[in-house]
């Protein structure tokens, strides 16, 4: 939307927060495993691998060849669920 002029910025709260970025599909799949299960049990399901958020943004944004530090703005104050 940025790109197109339909959206000014993106606004986040914490682009120095780290997370793991895992692929979607192979946690369901991961999760359909585990209810395959005979006992129940706890897990733990990760890449291994951390990211900021700042990296994520900075890629994203360079996809459409945008310079994400004109377009993101912090806001520490911004309620999150």
């Amino acid at each position: 939307m940025i790109k197109f002029d339909m959206q000014e910025n993106l606004t986040l709260v914490n682009l120095d927060a780290y997370c793991d970025w895992g692929y979607a599909p192979d946690y369901v799949n991961d999760m359909w495993s585990m209810l395959k299960g005979e006992e129940p049990d706890d897990y733990v399901v990760a890449t291994d691998e951390t990211h900021c958020v700042r990296e994520f943004v900075k890629t994203t944004f360079s996809y459409p060849g945008l310079d994400y530090e004109k377009y993101v703005k912090v806001d520490s104050n911004l309620q999150v669920c």
